[in-house]
């Protein structure tokens, strides 16, 4: 569940709870993001486990940890916390 630049994020809590944000920079402890929202201009900065990874359908992903490291492909479904992946080598979900 490591975040780094460039990844789309969600803040998980607090008053900005499901603004969406590109990871900036990730430093020990926090990371900035830039929102995708109109009317947030400016960078922000929140502690590491006030964000989570945000994943889209048709989304080209690789998944980082757990029993299926290492297995890539596209995101078919998203309900809430389980993402559903058509892997490339064998078209499995």
């Amino acid at each position: 569940d490591k975040l780094k630049a460039g990844d789309v994020v969600r803040v998980r809590e607090g008053e900005l709870r499901d603004l969406l944000g590109v990871v900036d920079r990730v430093d020990k402890t926090t990371v900035i993001i830039t929102p995708k929202h109109d009317a947030i201009k400016n960078k922000l900065e929140f502690g590491i486990n006030e964000l989570e990874k945000y994943f889209e359908t048709g989304d080209h992903i690789k998944v980082v940890g757990g029993r299926r490291q290492g297995i890539t492909g596209t995101v078919v479904k998203v309900d809430g916390e389980i993402v559903t992946v058509l892997t490339d080598i064998t078209k499995d979900e």
